[in-house]
């Protein structure tokens, strides 16, 4: 199972309510599997070894990407849930990972560590 969103390109209406028609056909050639797969590596080359992909998200937009949330699991505690510290994006059609700015990698390593840094862990387990 899977989400699927579809970006909506007008401006909202934040006084009262509006339509929204939406349609999409079309084959997305990525399954999420391998879409959480590419980002698993992309994640542990350039954020940390301790950060993994969760379930994609599919959005439909101008270029259908698979969103799959950046999942931060603290070395030593296995029955802690993984806490969300960003996302990372895939080409839907190409299997692509959409690079992150070095913005967001930092960002993402900051609040790992933040992490690490108020949890009970003695610094030689957070490592």
């Amino acid at each position: 199972m899977f989400q699927v969103v579809m970006e909506h390109q007008e401006p909202s209406n934040d006084s009262g309510p509006f339509r929204v028609e939406v349609h999409f056909a079309g084959e997305i050639k990525v399954s999420p599997a391998l879409a959480r797969r590419r980002v698993n590596g992309y994640l542990g080359m350039h954020v940390m070894m301790a950060v993994l992909g969760g379930e994609p998200i599919l959005i439909l937009g101008q270029r259908p990407a698979w969103r799959v949330p950046a999942r931060f699991s603290p070395p030593g505690t296995k029955n802690a849930a993984p806490t969300i510290i960003g996302s990372v994006d895939v080409d839907a059609n190409s299997g692509e990972v959409i690079p992150l700015t070095d913005d967001q990698i930092a960002a993402m390593q900051h609040l790992a560590n933040a992490i690490v840094a108020s949890s009970s862990l003695p610094a030689t387990q957070a490592g």
